[in-house]
C-alpha cells in the first residue's frame, strides 16, 4: 500500500480509490469536467486496485455499476477480479483460522479428559484409603 496523501476531492479515502475515481468519473469528481486525459484508459491500474481499502472496493463497484462506465467489460472484470481475489484470500485465511481453533480445541479436550480421568483415579485411590482405614 502507498502512503501518498489523499487527493483533495476524496479526502476521507486513499489516493488510490481517489486516482480510480477520477479514471472512472471524472477528474476531481466532477461530472462537469473532462472524463479523463487522452492518454488515460478507463480500466483502473492494478496497484490502485489492490491499495484501496475493502470499503473502497465497494464503491468503486458501485459506481461502475451505476454509470456507463458498466459496458465496458476490461473496468468491470477488473473490479470484479479484485473482489474475488479478496475473497478468496479471505477464505484461506478464514480456513487457516479454523484449522488452528480446531487443534487448540482438541488439545484442550485431551487435557481435559486427562484430568477428568485423573480426578476419577483420586477419588477411587481416597475412596479405598478411607474404605482401608475404616476396616482396619
Amino acid at each position: 500500500m502507498t502512503d501518498d496523501p489523499p487527493l483533495p476531492a476524496y479526502p476521507d479515502h486513499t489516493a488510490a480509490f481517489g486516482r480510480i475515481m477520477d479514471r472512472l468519473i471524472g477528474k476531481g469528481g466532477s461530472s462537469e469536467t473532462p472524463l479523463r486525459l487522452a492518454n488515460e484508459g478507463l480500466v483502473p491500474e492494478l496497484a490502485d486496485l489492490r491499495d484501496i481499502t475493502d470499503d473502497e472496493l465497494i464503491l468503486v463497484s458501485r459506481v461502475v455499476y451505476a454509470t456507463k462506465t458498466m459496458n465496458i467489460p476490461a473496468v468491470t472484470n477488473s473490479i470484479d477480479l479484485e473482489a474475488g481475489r479478496r475473497s478468496v484470500a479471505a477464505t484461506a485465511a478464514s480456513t487457516t483460522a479454523i484449522d488452528k481453533l480446531r487443534t487448540a480445541t482438541d488439545r484442550w479436550s485431551r487435557r481435559l479428559a486427562l484430568l477428568t480421568f485423573g480426578i476419577f483415579a483420586l477419588t477411587v485411590v481416597l475412596a479405598a484409603i478411607a474404605i482401608g482405614q475404616r476396616w482396619a
